[in-house]
């Protein structure tokens, strides 16, 4: 055997030397190398050469093999920058070696624990370098682009194998049998990253914000799937954040996804967080059969199913319709009308804009030959919907009515749905009249415009509360005319408000909320009406009320007052400067509102200003990044008012001043900061967020079904997690 003197320190040529001598003489090569660490040269030959030795010698998987003498060195030792270069390949040797997942697991779990134990959050780059190594090397070993969707179905349990296998020659079932096996191999694998992919959602939350991680995060999923259903619904927030095509997961994982998407909702996720999804997709690579799959089975993902019937019908997936190009309503509609609309959770809509388009795509789907099986169910439900909207005297909007009993045998359809509207309406002397008509005529055309032609709505005599404006009128201008003779919270209010002398209430363009004109501010009048309505409560009322204007006002100081600059923001993905302004708003309103009625503690106007705030929950408008940030705020604002009603307050309350607490947090977990708005700026207390909890945040902001006090909840996490009491 040539000694290692003679390669002069050719670390790659003695490993291809040694690559062609015996087990036993490449073993002392091997080990010498790994003894004086010159094996670093070389790092991906030498794990080459190291596995096809254990191979050979019957070491694979043993505590024995070279490749696990190398894991238990590595794990010593702290990881340093050149880690970042060899580790990658290394890892992807480790995975091409063995035939089957058992044998190598002894030489990853080593590995992979140690990564997961000493990398810190600097080394996210490394970890995405080893799963995306990983993800790719294995995309190649079991074919994964080349997919079906049959075998997914089987992979995930969709259909039998003996269903799949019908009609299948011996050779073919032989080759879906290897296939199979395959697939098997790479998810038993995967699950050998699990610590990765958990380090990854906790720690490496920069790296995947990052633009094109639609891969990457795919592979979490794969390697979470067994896992806790918060976990994944921590990967499918990071997933909302890739906005473009190539950041997109691809279609071969379409059955992963549903499956996922199925667990999470089923564990309390919202739907709008799928739908948020399925847009994504659907503006990515996905065609909208693949979004819209769950309603080819819904009687297998049934919550999936509902969520996107959900938002349809809350037009959630307008934004990606694209006018005679739109194959998304279509498709997806076409296969809700293959079932009924489900009874235990009628759909309402909200709007007239996707129950038109509904309605038109029903007219068009029901005069086809192979027409969907449910459209006389769903004619029924629309027409109902469409006269809870628009009243009974909609009279210029029965266009889309009429289409619909020109198609035969909806017309029955038709009939009821008006019947039942008539009966759950206040009487008027004509109802009667109505339903003899549609008894006699049925659904038809004539009997439509007859019907609709009568007197069967009450006049409405509601009028604005124009008392309460007039008193929350007399409030504000009390504001302005007070002597403010100092800043509070370094605002000067005589030249805030800019020499006004008056206030009125009127109905201001393109979202504005307060305007200047001449010696008068103009406030946006339905933003009160919705406060006068809602609240019930008259010191309540004038609290939220004066919160409100003041924290408009100051939005204008900070040159924000105009929808468009806010909307620039968002162009620069400034979620986090938006997040600030609104807290330095916030506090400042409380401030200012606190020196106008000295009765009302700050804490209390926290308490009301985060009240508030949960009434509006993100919405089918909010971007997945604005959703994080009304997060963070109504966190913020908790521990605001959780701290300063605290019976012992914490010892770096005195730092606080004049200032205002609130958090940073990642959407998928691990450290959570408390931190302090100065001057200066200051981190004053940190804590941990397991996955449950982290779910659990990232969601309190989601339009859902009210489940019990989420405040609550919300204050008992908080004060657990700062030691408050």
């Amino acid at each position: 055997m040539i000694p290692a003197e003679a390669f002069r320190g050719n670390v790659a040529a003695q490993l291809h030397y040694a690559a062609g001598l015996s087990p036993a003489e490449a073993s002392v090569v091997l080990e010498s190398r790994l003894e004086d660490q010159t094996w670093t040269a070389a790092p991906a030959l030498w794990v080459e050469v190291a596995c096809g030795v254990d191979r050979h010698s019957g070491r694979s998987g043993m505590a024995t093999a070279l490749v696990a003498r190398l894991a238990r060195q590595l794990m010593g030792v702290p990881i340093r920058a050149d880690h970042h270069d060899f580790l990658p390949p290394v890892f992807a040797e480790l995975i091409a070696a063995p035939s089957t997942a058992a044998s190598i697991g002894p030489v990853l779990d080593p590995l992979v624990g140690w990564i997961a134990q000493s990398a810190k959050a600097g080394d996210a780059g490394l970890v995405a370098k080893i799963l995306n190594a990983t993800r790719s090397h294995l995309s190649i070993v079991a074919g994964i682009r080349d997919r079906s969707i049959e075998t997914l179905s089987q992979i995930f349990g969709l259909r039998s194998q003996a269903e799949s296998s019908k009609d299948r020659t011996a050779q073919e079932q032989s080759a879906q049998e290897q296939h199979l096996l395959e697939l098997r191999r790479r998810t038993d694998l995967l699950r050998s990253f699990v610590p990765l992919a958990q380090w990854m959602i906790e720690k490496g939350a920069a790296e995947l914000r990052q633009p094109g991680q639609g891969p990457l995060l795919a592979m979490l999923l794969e390697c979470l799937a067994e896992g806790k259903p918060a976990e994944l619904q921590l990967v499918l927030r990071f997933l909302s954040l890739q906005s473009r095509s190539e950041g997109s997961v691809g279609t071969q994982y379409m059955e992963l996804f549903w499956q996922v998407a199925e667990r999470v909702l089923e564990e309390g996720a919202p739907g709008s967080l799928i739908c948020e999804l399925v847009a994504a997709l659907y503006r990515g690579n996905w065609w909208a059969e693949h979004c819209s799959h769950p309603l080819e089975v819904p009687e297998k993902l049934p919550r999936a199913s509902q969520a996107i019937l959900q938002g349809l019908v809350d037009g959630r997936f307008e934004a990606i319709a694209h006018g005679s190009n739109d194959r998304f309503h279509p498709v997806t509609w076409r296969l809700a009308f293959q079932h009924p609309p489900g009874q235990s959770k009628p759909l309402r809509f909200l709007t007239v804009s996707p129950l038109f388009c509904a309605l038109e795509i029903l007219g068009t789907a029901a005069g086809e030959t192979n027409a969907p099986t449910a459209v006389a169910d769903w004619a029924h439900h629309l027409v109902k919907e469409w006269i809870r909207l628009h009243g009974l005297r909609a009279r210029k909007d029965l266009e889309p009515l009429l289409k619909l009993t020109a198609v035969p045998g909806l017309d029955a359809a038709v009939a009821t749905g008006l019947k039942e509207a008539l009966e759950a309406a206040p009487l008027t002397d004509d109802t009667p009249l109505a339903l003899r008509l549609l008894n006699e005529l049925g659904g038809t055309p004539d009997a439509l415009r007859a019907v609709l032609t009568l007197e069967l709505e009450r006049p409405d005599f509601t009028r604005r509360n124009t008392a309460s404006l007039s008193w929350l009128q007399d409030e504000f201008r009390r504001v302005l005319h007070l002597p403010w003779t100092e800043p509070v919270f370094g605002i000067d209010l005589p030249r805030m408000f800019q020499g006004a002398r008056d206030v009125r209430f009127a109905a201001l363009p393109q979202e504005a909320q307060v305007e200047v004109r001449g010696d008068c501010v103009t406030l946006h009048e339905p933003s009160y009406q919705q406060m006068v309505a809602s609240i019930s409560d008259k010191e309540e009322l004038l609290a939220t009320a004066m919160l409100y204007f003041l924290h408009e006002w100051v939005h204008v100081q900070q040159n924000i007052g105009q929808k468009r600059m806010v909307d620039l923001l968002r162009e620069a993905a400034g979620e986090s400067t938006l997040m600030q302004l609104d807290l330095s708003a916030d506090h400042a309103a409380a401030q200012l509102t606190r020196r106008v009625e000295p009765r009302w503690s700050l804490a209390w106007l926290k308490d009301l200003q985060s009240r508030s705030l949960l009434g509006y929950p993100a919405g089918r408008g909010h971007t997945a990044a604005s959703r994080g940030r009304k997060t963070t705020r109504l966190i913020s604002l908790r521990l605001d008012y959780l701290v300063r009603t605290a019976s012992r307050t914490p010892k770096w309350f005195s730092t606080l001043g004049e200032g205002y607490v609130f958090v940073d947090l990642s959407p998928g977990g691990g450290a959570m900061f408390l931190l302090v708005s100065g001057p200066p700026l200051s981190v004053v207390d940190h804590t941990r967020l397991s996955s449950e909890q982290t779910a659990f945040l990232t969601a309190i902001m989601d339009e859902r079904e009210e489940q019990g006090d989420r405040l609550a909840e919300l204050d008992a996490l908080l004060r657990i997690s700062f030691r408050f009491s």
